[in-house]
C-alpha cells in the first residue's frame, strides 16, 4: 500500500457519498454540472494512474431510442407485474427489435473500482474517455437494473462484512 491509498479511498467514498446526493432535488444547476466535471476529472485521474491498490472494471452501458413496438412489449409487462418498477426496468426485460436505434453520443462507461476490498460505481459518458484509449472489444456491455435491485445487491454484500464486523465487537 503506497502513501495514497488513503487518499483515494478518502476521495472514493467522497465521490459516491455526492454521486448519490446530487440525485436528490434542491441542487443548484452550476454545482451539479461542477460536481459532474469533478467527478469526471477524478474518474480520469484514477484510470489513467491506475493505482496499484486498486482495481478497475469498465463496463459499456448503452443508451437506446426505443421503438413502439419495444415500448408496448415493456409495457404489457409492466401491467402485469404486481410490483411497479420505472419503465426502463422493463425497457431492459424486452429483446430489442431493429428500429431501436442505438445512440453512442448518449452512452456511458461504468467503473467499477474496488478499493479496501469495497466496491464504487461511477459513470462517465463515453466522449470523456476518448483519452482512454479503451478497447471496446474486450469492454463486457452492462445492462441497466433498478435502483431498487442495485440497492439489494449492494446490501447483501455488505451484509455479511457488517455482520463479521458486529461479531468481533461483540
Amino acid at each position: 500500500m503506497d502513501k495514497f491509498s488513503s487518499h483515494w479511498y478518502k476521495l472514493l467514498t467522497l465521490f459516491e457519498q455526492l454521486n448519490h446526493l446530487v440525485k436528490e432535488n434542491e441542487w443548484y444547476n452550476e454545482d451539479v454540472e461542477e460536481f459532474y466535471a469533478l467527478k469526471d476529472q477524478f474518474l480520469n485521474l484514477i484510470y489513467t494512474i491506475k493505482p496499484p491498490e486498486i482495481k478497475i472494471s469498465l463496463f459499456y452501458v448503452p443508451y437506446y431510442k426505443y421503438s413502439n413496438v419495444t415500448k408496448d412489449k415493456a409495457g404489457e409487462i409492466m401491467r402485469n407485474d404486481i410490483e411497479k418498477n420505472p419503465f426502463e426496468f422493463y425497457l431492459h426485460q424486452v429483446e430489442l427489435c431493429s428500429q431501436d436505434i442505438e445512440i453512442k453520443e448518449k452512452a456511458t462507461i461504468e467503473l467499477e473500482i474496488i478499493s479496501e476490498n469495497r466496491m464504487f460505481s461511477f459513470h462517465i459518458p463515453l466522449a470523456n474517455t476518448a483519452k482512454w484509449d479503451i478497447d471496446m472489444k474486450s469492454v463486457q456491455n452492462k445492462n441497466w437494473i433498478s435502483g431498487k435491485e442495485f440497492h439489494r445487491n449492494q446490501f447483501k454484500k455488505l451484509k455479511e462484512e457488517i455482520a463479521e464486523l458486529l461479531d468481533i465487537l461483540n
